[in-house]
């Protein structure tokens, strides 16, 4: 039911996860590298009861078993859908607790082969950059079923473009910095301009 690995992941390419498994937890996994001055990707995954998250770089993606029962996911990567390959997901959950996706974890949606995807609250934060013109358009086939809130931060605005099969949704809280050149008429009125 638990798993811990130390050193280096890629013993992970020889095992399949079943179902069982509750407790699973990889952090800062590193390649061997004697310069200091090399950017080194890390692997940063962590699997507890009915939730996982991934960090830092999506190849750990690749190790999750094909049929997720988790209710609680999330996603803040660095890296873009490349790391992804062939990786197809299906959720088994018939309603989810949450998704979260943050930076590049919006790729992560064009992997999940679910057509409809039930939840009760979805975050889209501060995604790097705008959706790729194939991301976009497969994600717009999805059908999103949000049944309490999405919540979207700065770029993460432009997931509402992906909404054009979702009905309803109770509530969407929309989160943005000002633009920075508008920084200093806010210190200098000392109040919002808009």
């Amino acid at each position: 039911k638990r798993v811990g690995i130390i050193g280096s992941a890629r013993v992970l390419l020889f095992i399949e996860f079943g179902p069982e498994l509750s407790h699973f937890d990889i952090d800062e996994i590193q390649r061997q590298c004697r310069s200091p001055r090399i950017d080194i990707p890390r692997i940063n995954i962590r699997l507890t009861e009915n939730k996982i998250t991934v960090k830092e770089n999506l190849h750990a993606f690749r190790f999750l078993k094909k049929n997720i029962t988790a209710t609680e996911m999330g996603f803040f990567t660095d890296k873009r859908k490349k790391a992804l390959e062939s990786t197809e997901i299906t959720l088994v959950s018939r309603e989810m607790e949450s998704i979260v996706f943050g930076e590049s974890g919006l790729s992560v949606l064009t992997s999940i082969t679910n057509e409809k995807i039930k939840i009760r609250y979805m975050a889209v934060i501060g995604i790097v950059g705008v959706f790729e013109k194939e991301e976009k358009e497969e994600a717009k086939k999805k059908e999103f079923v949000i049944r309490e809130r999405l919540y979207v931060k700065n770029k993460g605005i432009f997931f509402l473009e992906c909404l054009g099969n979702t009905v309803f949704i109770p509530v969407i809280e929309i989160k943005n910095r000002p633009l920075p050149g508008l920084l200093g008429l806010v210190r200098k009125n000392k109040r919002h301009p808009y």
